[in-house]
Order: C-alpha cells, then structure tokens, then sequence
C-alpha cells in the first residue's frame, strides 16, 4: 500500500572491492548546489582531528567537481572551520580518475541538500564501491529511507560531534 520509488541508478562501469589507500581519504564527488554545504562535513573533520591528531598526510577531505559554495571557495570554507591543511580541492579530473579516487578512498561523503525527496546520483555510484558512505542527512529523508538497513552510517548535518565520531 505504501511504496517509494528511485528512478535513477548507476553506470555499469561504476563498482569495485578496492582497498582504501592512504592517506585517510573522504571523498565528496561533484558540485556544492542546493543546499550541499560542505561546512557540516569540516566542522566534523575538525572535531575528529581534534581527537585523532593526526597529520595532514594521513587525512585529508577532498572535494572533487566543485571548489565553490554559494560563490564562497572551499578553500575560505575551509579556513573557517580551521581545516586547511587537510583539504584538498580539484574543480576537473578525468572521469575514470575520479572513480579510481572514489575507490581508494576511505570514506565518501553525502552532503545535506535543500530537496529531501530527492537522492543525488552520486548516491547510487557510492553504494557499488567499498567505501564507507557517511552521508550528512535528516532522519526521513529520501536518501536516509533509501540507506537504512545498509552499512552507510546516516547523521544530522548540524551534529558535528557525531560526524567527528563517525570519522
């Protein structure tokens, strides 16, 4: 009686039981628009690198696609929540590229987004590879209702303690 449907899904080519290399890498993958603030995401980065102390070449958050938010670089996003030296930001990579990224990559990371009915495609590709998916959501989302029961651990953006934990 009651049902949801995802009408989208994922390249064929997209999928992979690859290692994480390192350093720790979490991997955002494409633009920061309609609400994706990478700010929810660095200020758990920070609380977690307050705990873990550990160097910037054994960390870092790497945003891959976009290196603006709202017209504000993630650079400066990334001054402010005192992160700098663990970001890293590449506007263009070749699509292959970016999928090998993806998969040595630790952790991938969702972002909150203005839309909650909706699941961005970069959803589905994060699922067909080994990485953790930490996705910055509100409970009864659409992408919190699609990753229940999975191993994606799902947290409030505004949580930061939570977000370090997960880290």
């Amino acid at each position: 009686q009651k049902f949801i449907t995802a009408m989208n899904g994922a390249d064929a080519d997209v999928g992979s039981a690859r290692r994480p290399v390192a350093p720790f890498t979490i991997t955002h993958a494409g633009s920061l628009y309609n609400g994706r603030d990478p700010r929810p995401l660095l200020r758990g980065c920070r609380r977690a690198l307050d705990v873990l102390h550990v160097d910037p070449d054994q960390f870092r958050v790497c945003f891959l696609g976009a290196d603006t938010y709202e017209g504000i670089p993630v650079s400066a996003i990334a001054a402010e929540e005192g992160v700098t030296p663990y970001v890293v930001v590449e506007k263009f990579r070749p699509r292959a590229d970016a999928i090998r990224l993806q998969e040595e990559s630790a952790m991938l990371a969702v972002l909150p987004q203005l839309q909650w009915e909706c699941i961005p495609g970069k959803v589905f590709e994060y699922v067909q590879l080994s990485s953790w998916v930490l996705a910055l959501t509100e409970r009864g989302t659409a992408i919190d209702l699609l990753l229940q029961g999975t191993d994606a651990d799902v947290v409030a953006p505004g949580d930061a303690d939570e977000v370090g934990r997960r880290i």
